[in-house]
C-alpha cells in the first residue's frame, strides 16, 4: 500500500512539474511575445522581435535549470 501511494506521489509531482513549466511558458508567450509581435507588426521592425525571442530563450533555460 505504501509502495502504491508513493508511486501516485511521485507521479503527481512530476505531473505540477510539467504544469509548472507550461504555466510559466504561456505567462511568457502572453506577457513577452505578443506584445513584441504586435510592436513589429506596426512597424516592420524585426529585430525587436529577434532580441524579445532571445531574452525570452535566455529565460527559460536559467528558469527551468533551477528546476
Amino acid at each position: 500500500m505504501l509502495r502504491h501511494w508513493l508511486k501516485m506521489r511521485a507521479y503527481v509531482d512530476g505531473v505540477k512539474a510539467y504544469l509548472g513549466s507550461f504555466v510559466v511558458s504561456f505567462i511568457t508567450v502572453v506577457t513577452v511575445i505578443l506584445p513584441m509581435l504586435f510592436i513589429c507588426g506596426r512597424n516592420n521592425n524585426k529585430n525587436i522581435l529577434k532580441l524579445s525571442l532571445r531574452i525570452t530563450a535566455v529565460w527559460h533555460s536559467d528558469c527551468f535549470s533551477s528546476w
